[in-house]
């Protein structure tokens, strides 16, 4: 296969973000095979090539990456399992805002790391020049226990360590370890470049105007990571913006997210009613935080490529 002939693969194409994707690229004039486990949806607007497959079979997965010049790594269980960890209430998991995934923890864990494993080596392995990872601020710490996660500092960077409380949001940060290690150890001559996109809760088109949420407080109290969201335009802007960015090798990791919470109240307000204050005040914040202003900082997204949250409520 000649260079001109190869593809972008998108992982996930069957799904609502990696859809999009996919059909954007296609849109803007590239060759795109999506891939899924589940097929396309009848109404589906789909000017891409699209091929069923299973990422946990390698020998079909090496053979989807070996046409490809690129690759935009989606599909996953996309959200936390809703069988707590041990110890942690189950009837948090009931209260959550968010999805969560009939399927285990454990199984959840493997299969996200082992799709993300066959799609990152065989990616390595046949020079493909760029892979985007969907990862998550998940994995720096979304717990099913709204008070479990407690940052060392505010607003969080992609320098603050990550500090998973359950599986998905791990299989998200050891998938950025596998891309790291894969980076780190190639001897191939062309040399695979990882960018990990670490969105935050992605707010629908259709959902927008239920911006802002209630406070958090009470029975409607969130783990810090969910104060945060994303508006899906922007994470697909994201996505297509590191397939092109320049000056990337070996692996990176961005946080990406809009510069407010979702919620109309003051943040330093509701973190006091977040966090006992002995849990607030070990909390080093990194500069001084007024109204609603957001706890994750995409200064790095900004540099890295030229990414910064257009929409926002």
């Amino acid at each position: 296969m000649t260079e001109k002939d190869k593809y972008i693969l998108v992982t996930g194409a069957a799904g609502r973000i990696g859809g999009q994707i996919a059909q954007q690229l296609a849109e803007k004039g590239h060759r795109v095979l999506g891939t899924d486990r589940f097929p396309l949806r009848a109404d589906a607007k789909a000017s891409f090539e699209f091929a069923q497959a299973d990422l946990l079979d390698g020998p079909l997965v090496e053979k989807l990456v070996s046409g490809s010049n690129a690759i935009v790594h989606v599909a996953a269980n996309p959200g936390p399992s809703k069988y707590t960890p041990p110890g942690v209430a189950q009837d948090w998991a009931a209260k959550s805002p968010i999805g969560l995934e009939d399927v285990t923890a454990k199984d959840l864990l493997f299969q996200n790391l082992e799709s993300s494993y066959n799609v990152f080596e065989s990616a390595v392995k046949h020079g493909v020049r760029r892979v985007v990872f969907s990862s998550s601020a998940f994995a720096m710490g979304w717990s099913h226990d709204p008070s479990g996660y407690v940052p060392q500092y505010l607003p969080l960077d992609e320098n603050h360590p990550p500090l998973p409380h359950e599986t998905y949001g791990l299989s998200k940060f050891l998938g950025e370890g596998i891309a790291e290690m894969l980076a780190r150890a190639q001897r191939t001559e062309t040399k695979t470049a990882f960018v990990s996109l670490r969105f935050t809760n992605i707010i629908k088109r259709e959902r927008w105007a239920e911006l802002p949420w209630e406070p958090p407080v009470g029975a409607t109290k969130q783990t810090l990571v969910l104060w945060a969201y994303t508006h899906e335009d922007d994470v697909l802007d994201a996505h297509l913006k590191a397939l092109e960015a320049e000056n990337i090798n070996g692996h990176t990791a961005v946080l990406l997210a809009a510069p407010t919470t979702r919620f109309k109240e003051n943040t330093m307000d509701l973190l006091a009613q977040q966090y006992p204050p002995e849990v607030l005040s070990k909390i080093e914040f990194k500069r001084k935080l007024t109204g609603n202003d957001g706890l994750i900082d995409c200064t790095k997204a900004k540099t890295v490529l030229g990414w910064s949250a257009r929409r926002w409520s």
